[in-house]
């Protein structure tokens, strides 16, 4: 399954079920709202920091045998790319999170896309923490 698949399918899914069936977070005043959207910022932000950290530690280990074995049959490529997905997913739930911390209101539209921003969030974390662990555990 191409990297960036399945966060897409999951995040596509709650959109629409969010949107339907109302599924988003009812915030009853302007503190609530702001609380929210802190925690959201401040959440993906440090999970966007995890996975730049997860890069540094894919190129401190590129001189290994296993790195070259990966490169030869393109899943260090695929590595790469899912990581990449994932900053980019993070990203856009950290931005979400500032937009509505500085004053864009949390419409039932942008609670649908920050639930599936979160959604494709976590299948993409859960894929590179799968990859992640094959990679270290074969680390030779």
């Amino acid at each position: 399954m191409k990297p960036a698949l399945a966060p897409l399918l999951a995040g596509a899914f709650m959109a629409f079920a969010s949107w339907y069936f109302g599924w988003s977070p009812h915030l009853p005043d302007q503190s609530a709202v702001l609380g929210f959207a802190g925690s959201v910022a401040s959440i993906s932000a440090t999970m966007l920091g995890f996975m730049l950290a997860a890069l540094a530690v894919l190129a401190s280990i590129s001189n290994t045998t296993l790195v070259e074995r990966m490169k030869k049959t393109r899943h260090y490529e695929d590595l790469l790319t899912t990581i990449f997905v994932g900053c980019v997913l993070f990203l856009a739930i950290a931005l979400c999170g500032f937009a509505v911390l500085f004053g864009l209101s949390p419409s039932r539209g942008m609670m649908a896309a920050m639930i599936a921003l979160h959604a494709a969030a976590l299948v993409s974390l859960l894929d590179i923490g799968r990859k992640f662990r094959l990679v270290l555990v074969n680390l030779l």
